[in-house]
């Protein structure tokens, strides 16, 4: 899809408690490529319903970002993002860490209750154009002066609301400052926004 596209350059490593890949930045590199949740979706599905279980639904998407200064870093690196899949038949997930185009299992387990899950075409707003709306409605503030960022980004079906919802974490680690987002994948809406 159309939008900004970040990346993320780096080795992305396993931080257990999260279960999700955390991506450390080198400011300043350019990298050739990149990979939006879309993507990563599509991406670790196939390999999933082939390598895996065929059939493999998507739970959420979501990566985080760390050490990043400027929003142009942000655009410039590799994404790393962890892609949890849910087999009715085996009634188990399974994560997949996708980067690079490759896409690599790194654990499932057995669960009694079913995961909501969305299918990756319906979602309007990928992983770019997502963050570009954080950043239009209060997201920039963060980036004044010079400063480290983190954040985080995910994607899933709402259970309560039935919506599929982009929740957006900016955190400046100088200041301590930070914003969350809770946007409609489909349609854009901010649902909600603090910080």
């Amino acid at each position: 899809g159309g939008g900004l596209i970040f990346w993320l350059q780096s080795q992305a490593f396993q931080n257990a408690a999260a279960q999700e890949p955390i991506v450390s930045f080198a400011a300043g590199e350019v990298v050739d490529g990149g990979i939006t949740a879309g993507n990563a979706i599509q991406m670790g599905q196939a390999t999933a319903q082939q390598q895996w279980q065929a059939d493999a639904l998507t739970v959420s998407a979501s990566a985080t970002i760390v050490r990043f200064e400027t929003i142009e870093d942000l655009y410039t690196g590799r994404a790393s993002w962890a892609v949890v899949y849910y087999s009715p038949i085996a009634s188990s997930i399974a994560t997949y860490t996708v980067m690079d185009g490759q896409a690599n299992f790194l654990n499932a387990k057995q669960i009694e209750e079913t995961p909501p899950t969305f299918d990756a075409q319906f979602m309007s707003l990928d992983s770019g154009q997502a963050f570009s709306l954080a950043l239009a409605n209060g997201g920039e503030d963060l980036f004044q002066g010079e400063a480290q960022r983190v954040a985080t980004l995910k994607v899933e079906l709402n259970q309560q609301s039935g919506r599929l919802e982009w929740q957006i974490a900016i955190q400046n680690e100088t200041s301590g400052a930070h914003k969350n987002f809770r946007i409609d994948a489909i349609t854009g809406e901010i649902l909600s926004q603090s910080g």
